[in-house]
């Protein structure tokens, strides 16, 4: 086969492979766009207004300052704790086992080794988050968060939580939300949507 005769059959392979990548990279293109698109936008009917965060912290308000409380106790004075419906601390459960690092699952009493509470104290918890529909609690510093709704995708989603602040704090609408709502009822008590 002569040169030219193999120089212009690989020229044409090579259009036909160039061909082939420029139709996967449009497609990835498009589905990135897709994902893109989809991730910004929200479901607003899931939002929590003034109104329905007020709702929500009235109807569950007892259960609510049992979670304070059993934070404050908890805690140990650690500076950060947090359980919820699948987490504890670090720690992640996905119905075959808890991990801290994806796929490497641990025992159970290592994960209650973390806050050093027995699985009792851990289910109390549970079922109060579960009896308010909340996600999980978290406290930092004396301050305490409880969330109620979390949904979207990476770019685009909204953040409902209730709080319980030791010290009156004003709320700030932050500058990167979209759509925001907050409401106070008590001195030490709020709740707050940030939607992005």
């Amino acid at each position: 086969m002569s040169y030219i005769r193999m120089r212009k059959r690989h020229t044409k392979l090579w259009s036909l492979v160039m061909m082939h990548q420029d139709k996967l990279m449009f497609k990835f293109i498009v589905l990135l766009s897709i994902l893109l698109c989809v991730s910004c936008t929200k479901n607003t009917d899931e939002d929590f207004d003034e109104v329905e965060l007020k709702s929500n912290y009235e109807s569950y308000s007892g259960a609510y300052s049992k979670l304070k409380d059993m934070m404050n106790t908890d805690s140990k004075e650690m500076a950060i704790f947090e359980i919820g419906i699948d987490s504890i601390g670090d720690y992640k459960f996905d119905g075959d086992g808890w991990y801290k690092n994806y796929k490497e699952y641990v025992s159970y009493d290592v994960v209650l080794g973390v806050y050093m509470l027995s699985d009792e104290r851990i289910q109390n918890y549970i079922g109060l988050l579960k009896e308010t529909g909340a996600q999980k609690v978290e406290f930092y510093r004396g301050n305490v968060a409880i969330t109620v709704l979390a949904n979207g995708f990476v770019f685009g989603g909204c953040l409902s939580q209730i709080y319980f602040h030791p010290v009156k704090t004003e709320l700030e609408r932050p500058s990167w939300t979209t759509t925001y709502y907050s409401a106070r009822f008590s001195e030490n008590w709020s709740g707050e949507t940030k939607c992005n």
